[in-house]
């Protein structure tokens, strides 16, 4: 199953919005910190949530996965000016190392700051 990796979040936020500031970094931090602190799939994935019901981002958890593997997707939309689509993504479960922060909280992190730009 493919991944998207966190080069590809952090390579768009680059191009939309360079540079970032000292307090757009702190923000991304906190997030970061903020889904690191789930030890589970389910913890993280309501830290996320929570950030976006406090960000005012519309979203929508759709249930996914196969026989014996349960997985839901948090889908945020942000309406824009044009009719054009961009998708991005990121996974939010984690490995035990660091927990969870490169793989793959600061995706979501970098992801959600984004969200709460546009």
């Amino acid at each position: 199953m493919y991944r998207p990796r966190c080069v590809v979040a952090a390579f768009l936020l680059l191009l939309l919005r360079l540079p970032a500031n000292a307090q757009e970094a702190g923000r991304i931090r906190e997030l970061t910190a903020s889904i690191a602190e789930g030890a589970d799939r389910e913890t993280r994935r309501s830290a996320i949530t929570k950030l976006l019901t406090a960000s005012g981002i519309g979203f929508e958890l759709q249930e996914a996965g196969e026989p014996g593997r349960s997985l839901t997707n948090i889908v945020a939309t942000v309406r824009g000016e044009t009719s054009k689509t961009i998708l991005l993504g990121a996974h939010y479960d984690r490995v035990a190392q660091g927990n969870g922060v490169l793989d793959n909280g600061a995706s979501c992190a970098v992801l959600l700051n984004l969200l709460e730009s546009l």
